[in-house]
């Protein structure tokens, strides 16, 4: 109780991206770190794109920023596609520290700082109480960095790819790394995955503040969002590298293929399900969703 207590401010401070490089930062375990990613991933980037997108349409500080901005509602596919080259710029391969601080590291910077640009552009439109919450807050920050790096593990641990305790030195390094880039992202100390004993204990006091209880209203635009994300999937699956954009009929015949997907990897993240209102036949949901937007525009 004490521990969620702590969370509560975060909710009404913002994020301060750091420039300067946190003074525990161990480049041993970056480089472990990025060996383990190296290892799983096509895995991770799976999770990325599935699970880890769809958590922030459940959280209740984050969904209505996206549903103000506009841009992922209405150009869902052009967006992640400028995120997708974002994130592989922040989590590219490196050859030293300094060329991880001058990329990886200033790539994190530079993603915060976007954020805060976000942050006051929605301020006026959102209409928040500042006293209970700001736009891009602290808190609501940190449960998207968590999206990053904790929704992989749970994902791999549930298909029985890592073993918490045999891997234990391989998944603290990743989180270390997270850690490090979310420091520069702005997340303060006290929110940080700094290990995997913390982040664990963490992600469920950051899940329980920006979830909505069952039975609660849930954010607004959820199944637009969903829609958009499941239209992604067919998209990415159909599209050809410098090809003409696929037809309708051809993406209306993998909606069923890529919200079996989505759905299956929702399943691996623990309440998340829930948490975005969807049936236990989640599959059929999400291709309502993905027709009934397609069927609007």
């Amino acid at each position: 109780m004490a521990r969620q207590a702590a969370l509560a401010p975060a909710r009404i401070r913002p994020i301060t991206p750091r420039k300067t490089p946190p003074a525990w930062l161990d480049f041993e375990q970056l480089r472990l770190g990025a060996s383990f990613q190296a290892k799983h991933y096509a895995f991770i980037q799976q999770v990325l794109g599935t699970s880890s997108l769809a958590a922030t349409f459940a959280a209740r500080d984050i969904a209505p920023i996206l549903m103000q901005t506009q841009r992922l509602p209405k150009d869902f596919t052009p967006r992640m596609q400028e995120t997708g080259a974002l994130m592989g710029r922040i989590m590219a391969d490196f050859s030293g520290r300094e060329g991880f601080l001058k990329n990886n590291y200033a790539e994190a910077v530079a993603l915060g700082e976007l954020h805060q640009k976000v942050a006051e552009a929605t301020r006026g439109g959102l209409k928040w109480n500042p006293r209970e919450r700001q736009p891009m807050n602290a808190q609501s920050f940190a449960f998207v960095l968590y999206t990053f790096a904790w929704w992989p593990i749970e994902a791999m641990i549930a298909r029985k790819l890592v073993e918490p305790g045999k891997d234990r030195k391989e998944l603290d390094a990743w989180l270390h790394s997270w850690s490090v880039l979310g420091h520069g992202m702005g997340v303060d100390r006290e929110l940080l995955p700094l290990s995997y004993t913390l982040a664990k204990e963490r992600v469920e006091l950051l899940r329980q503040a920006q979830y909505v209880p069952v039975g609660a209203p849930r954010p607004e635009g959820i199944p637009i969002l969903l829609g958009g994300q499941v239209r992604f999937i067919a998209t990415m699956l159909v599209s050809k590298p410098g090809g003409a954009p696929p037809g309708k009929s051809a993406l209306e015949k993998l909606y069923g293929f890529g919200a079996q997907a989505l759905f299956g990897m929702i399943l691996l993240s623990p309440g998340l399900n829930e948490a975005l209102g969807l049936e236990k036949d989640g599959t059929t949901q999400l291709i309502r969703f993905a027709q009934r937007e397609t069927a609007s525009n």
